[in-house]
């Protein structure tokens, strides 16, 4: 498989989950990965998005082919951030989101 797609990785248990981790370990082999989750576990927020809050991005790791970044806000603000700002205009060839613990 071309390393050159662009694979989009999210989840709700945060960006340091073990999870997420392995999600990027995995799609890394495919194609360039951005990685974006929020800072805390989220789980249950289903489509819960922030509006009163301001949202904070944060660049965690970055390298040839992988940026994670992490949000103050839930999982939804954590996709909507990153398809209309981070990957804004890109196609994605792939996006995956996340592996539960249990």
């Amino acid at each position: 498989m071309a390393k050159d797609k662009l694979i989009f990785v999210t989840n709700d248990d945060g960006y340091s989950s073990k999870g997420f981790q392995a999600a990027i370990e995995v799609a890394r082999q495919f194609g360039k990965v951005v990685a974006v989750a929020p800072e805390v576990v989220q789980s249950g927020k289903s489509q819960a998005i922030t509006i009163y809050d301001m949202l904070r991005v944060r660049c965690v790791s970055e390298s040839e082919d992988v940026v994670v970044y992490a949000i103050n806000g839930t999982p939804v603000d954590c996709a909507k951030f990153a398809l209309d700002h981070l990957l804004l205009g890109q196609k994605i060839d792939l996006a995956i989101s996340g592996i539960n613990h249990g």
